[in-house]
C-alpha cells in the first residue's frame, strides 16, 4: 500500500478514536479502528505498530513518559 494511502488511513483512524485528556489515545481502540478502516478498503495488511513511527518520527506512547 503506497504511504500517503497509509497516511490517509491512520488520519481517519485518529478522527474516530476519542481523545482522551491531552489529546491521548486509546491505542487498542485506534489500532482497532485503522485495521477495520484498512479492511473495509480490502487493502494488504498494515503493521501499523510498525507504520506509526516510520511516518510520524515524533508519536508517543504513554509507556515512554
Amino acid at each position: 500500500m503506497k504511504e500517503e494511502k497509509i497516511r490517509l488511513l491512520i488520519e481517519g483512524a485518529y478522527a474516530q478514536t476519542p481523545t482522551l485528556p491531552g489529546f491521548w489515545l486509546k491505542y487498542d481502540e485506534f489500532r482497532d479502528c485503522f485495521n477495520e478502516l484498512v479492511k473495509n478498503q480490502g487493502e494488504e495488511i498494515v503493521d501499523i505498530d510498525t507504520e506509526l513511527p516510520r511516518l510520524y518520527p515524533d508519536v508517543s506512547f504513554e509507556e515512554q513518559y
